[in-house]
């Protein structure tokens, strides 16, 4: 189902309800690897730790909680990461929001 607000400035905003989604530590090892933004020149990592996925890099290693089906929000940064599949449903990368940045993408690298 969808609904609407008010966003800032008074636009309509539109949203639409998704199921939560709890993965298991097997699908979490699909989103581990390596990946670059040419866009702000730096690699970040995504890493495992038994049911928690983690953002690394720069100092920072930033639990990941999952938000719906292929997107995490940064327990300490609060960046949300939303991963994108290839044609065959490989995990190919990831866009990153943060409060003043959107859509950044990440490419994969290696996983």
């Amino acid at each position: 189902p969808r609904f609407a607000g008010v966003g800032p400035g008074g636009d309509t905003i539109v949203y639409d309800r998704v199921a939560p989604w709890t993965p298991g530590a097997g699908e979490l090892r699909a989103f581990v690897g390596a990946y670059r933004s040419d866009e702000v020149d730096t690699t970040w990592r995504i890493e495992a730790g038994g049911d928690t996925l983690f953002l690394v890099g720069r100092g920072v290693r930033d639990p990941l909680e999952p938000v719906y089906r292929d997107a995490f929000t940064g327990s300490d940064t609060g960046w949300l990461l939303t991963f994108s599949r290839g044609a065959r449903g490989a995990i190919s990368g990831f866009e990153v929001g943060m409060t003043r940045t959107r859509r950044v993408p990440f490419r994969r690298m290696s996983g």
